[in-house]
């Protein structure tokens, strides 16, 4: 479940050989669809599937499954016309038993609402929607995120929730029943996690304490484990039911203030093989440059590069957000391996980037081939397939979180190619009444639009 370095070291682009190849040419996987970054997992793969979600051009919650095998797919809209904005994108837990669990809640959202599948592998037919009990003010709920630790057996949920802070619950159960809520993180307004696990017992978080719109922004990394928030050696702060941390107890990755002030944005966090943690983040030196980074735990100190010139802003229609970048995410089976999202002549391209030597050599293929943009890729965790993993990416005309005409583009792997041509959907299973009024928009939502 983690990568296949043990050690990796990435060096500064023009320190490094860079190749450039093409790559196999994407297939339509939606129509319609968009998702932010801050809700996780957007896709899951068991070996025999692939499983995504997103929220659709209509504001509906959507499933999707793909068979390896055969090519077959199955849209699921778990969801009616819930809220067209990209912040309401589901995340996506797969139970032992094989029934996969979806998780979603608006912008600012009154609630939590989760589906859970009535059969193993299977995402078209869905049990009730349920609520997790959650508290709430008139900062709403949003960004859920779903992590699982076989270690303990328990599931945990992240969420930003009162007073804009990170907070926690669990689930001993996979979702049938959910532990009382409590603050994660405090020391900052409106703070945006990223988290991902070893796969075993741990739960590594890379933060920002604000906004980069509101104010500086700097890195910061804390993990979890056996109960406790802990620093990157393992040294325990204190118990997680002992109250929340914040930034004076988290160790920076990156420092605002040492880099001219250039504001940052968090982007992914994933381990290495032997439990190292790896972070991807932006920089924004300007508004119209924006800086990707590749950070690394050596085992005694983190080691940040400046990878690469991404362009500015992907969104076209509201000054407000110039620090929405193409994107750059981790392969969480290989982190050797990062997709990321960035301007070529004048048009917004993903790229897999590729190190076999620890940073020294790089092979860079060309994913996309729109011209009208692609960004946000994500891998699908769990994918085993590691000669050339499957990779989902947005494609189109994107003006804000709530205006979007973006599609879901796939390239996969060429073990998981089928014979039936990719661009026709199987199957669509309208799983949720269509008539269903749209959740209410919390007016907040536009003071505060992430």
């Amino acid at each position: 479940m983690r990568g296949t370095l043990a050690t990796l070291a990435l060096i500064g682009l023009l320190g490094a050989l860079v190749t450039g190849t093409a790559a196999a040419a994407p297939t339509r996987f939606s129509s319609s669809g968009a998702w932010s970054w801050f809700a996780d997992p957007r896709a899951l793969d068991d070996g025999g599937l692939t499983y995504a979600g997103w929220v659709d051009n209509a504001g509906s919650i959507v499933v999707a499954s793909r068979s390896h095998a055969t090519g077959a797919r199955v849209l699921a809209i778990v969801r009616a016309h819930f809220q067209y904005d990209d912040h309401a994108n589901p995340a996506l837990y797969l139970r032992t038993d094989g029934r996969l669990l979806v998780m979603w809640s608006g912008h600012l959202g009154g609630r939590m609402y989760y589906r859970v599948s009535t059969r193993p592998r299977d995402v078209s037919a869905w049990g009730p929607e349920r609520v997790v009990p959650l508290p709430t003010d008139q900062y709403g709920i949003t960004y859920p995120n779903l992590v699982f630790l076989p270690a303990e057996g328990r599931l945990y949920l992240f969420w930003r929730g009162l007073g804009f802070n990170p907070m926690w619950t669990y689930s001993d159960d996979e979702g049938e029943t959910w532990g009382p809520a409590r603050t994660l993180l405090n020391g900052g307004f409106r703070h945006y996690v990223k988290y991902a696990s070893n796969g075993t017992n741990t739960i590594h978080l890379v933060y920002n304490q604000r906004h980069p719109r509101t104010g500086p922004t700097d890195v910061f990394y804390l993990r979890i484990r056996g109960g406790n928030y802990e620093r990157v050696d393992g040294t325990a702060i204190r118990p997680l039911t002992a109250g929340p941390v914040g930034p004076a107890q988290s160790q920076r990755i990156y420092t605002a203030a040492l880099h001219g002030g250039a504001r940052s944005w968090v982007w992914d966090v994933a381990t290495t093989l032997d439990g190292r943690p790896i972070a991807v983040y932006a920089s924004f030196p300007s508004t119209t440059n924006h800086h990707y980074w590749f950070a690394r735990w050596t085992g005694s100190r983190w080691d940040s590069h400046d990878i690469v010139a991404a362009g500015g802003t992907m969104q076209t229609g509201d000054a407000r957000e110039p620090n929405y970048s193409g994107g750059i995410t981790l392969d969480h089976e290989d982190p050797a391996t990062v997709y990321l999202s960035r301007v070529r002549a004048g048009v917004f391209h993903v790229e897999r980037w590729r190190t076999s030597d620890g940073g020294a050599h790089f092979s860079i293929a060309r994913v996309s081939t729109s011209t009208a943009g692609s960004y946000r890729p994500i891998s699908p965790r769990g994918e085993r397939n590691r000669t050339a993993p499957s990779m989902l990416m947005l494609r189109g005309p994107y003006r804000t979180y709530t205006s979007y005409l973006t599609a879901i583009d796939a390239v996969w792997a060429p073990a998981l190619l089928a014979q039936q041509p990719l661009g026709e959907v199987v199957r669509v299973v309208q799983a949720d009444d269509p008539n269903r009024a749209p959740e209410p928009r919390n007016p907040l939502s536009r003071t505060y639009p992430d």
